[in-house]
Order: structure tokens, then sequence, then C-alpha cells
């Protein structure tokens, strides 16, 4: 762990433990090439590989929503299921997209620390309130069924 992130799990420690006005604590390391956030009070930093580090400065919005999952195939979307409501191709991408009615696309939500793209809609028939998280696998999508998940708006 380099020497920033050992300050930043400090300070956050420090005010975690002494349960200062800041205490929404997030920490996640992800894999090489993969963006990182850490999220302290009203400041969340990204950190892409663990080095470059940008602040997203605002205080978080925090939310309860119903999360479920889905995969990229026609029968859980429509006759292109690779292809999102915002025009993006999903298949084989790594990243981390969700599905809403309730959030404009590029909106970005953190859920379990890990950091989530709206760029597809759900049925009209889900009210505000659900998302629908796109998983790699079916077996995945199964596992994780329906969820009652707290999630920070990023953006």
């Amino acid at each position: 762990m380099t020497s920033l992130a050992k300050l930043i799990v400090g300070l956050g420690l420090i005010l975690y433990l002494f349960n200062l006005p800041l205490t929404v604590f997030v920490l996640n390391f992800q894999a090489p090439g993969e963006d990182s956030y850490l999220l302290i009070g009203k400041t969340a930093i990204k950190a892409k590989n663990r080095q470059d580090v940008e602040y997203i400065r605002g205080e978080p919005k925090i939310l309860v929503r119903v999360a479920s999952a889905y995969n990229a195939v026609e029968s859980q979307t429509d006759s292109e299921p690779c292809i999102t409501a915002s025009g993006l191709n999903v298949c084989g991408t790594k990243r981390k997209i969700l599905a809403s009615n309730e959030f404009p696309f590029g909106s970005r939500l953190m859920i379990d620390g890990v950091i989530w793209e709206v760029q597809d809609r759900m049925n009209s028939k889900y009210q505000n309130g659900e998302i629908d998280l796109l998983m790699d696998s079916y077996e995945e999508a199964i596992e994780f069924g329906r969820q009652t998940k707290e999630v920070i708006l990023m953006d």
C-alpha cells in the first residue's frame, strides 16, 4: 500500500474512531487498471491504478434502492441486447453498467464500494427506487437476486 493510501486510511480510521462528523467511509481497491474510490465525508477520492488521484467534491447523496440483476440477452432486454438505451455496446465490456429510469445516463452510483454507471433503462413497469445491475453471467444475476442497497450518488 502506498504512503498516500496509508495516510488516507489512517485519516478515515481516526474520523471513525472518534466519531467525528465525517463518518461515511468506504475503501475499495480493485484490480490494476480499474478505478478505486475512497469516500470520506463530503469528498470522494478517485485513484486510478492507485496513483492518479482526483477529488470529487460535494456532499454525497445517500439513497436506498431495490437492486436486481440482469444479463445482456434478448430474453431479458430487447432485440439488441448488447446495445443499451444510451447507445453503448456493453458486450465484452469491463465497465459496471446499471439500468435505471430515475437517473440520467452517465450518472455514477456507488454500491457496496463499486462504482456503477447508468447507461440503460428498465421496463416502464419498474418505478423510481429500483435499479438493475448488468451482470456477466446468468448464474451471477440469479445469485444476486433482489436486494435493498445503500446507493451513493457520485455526481
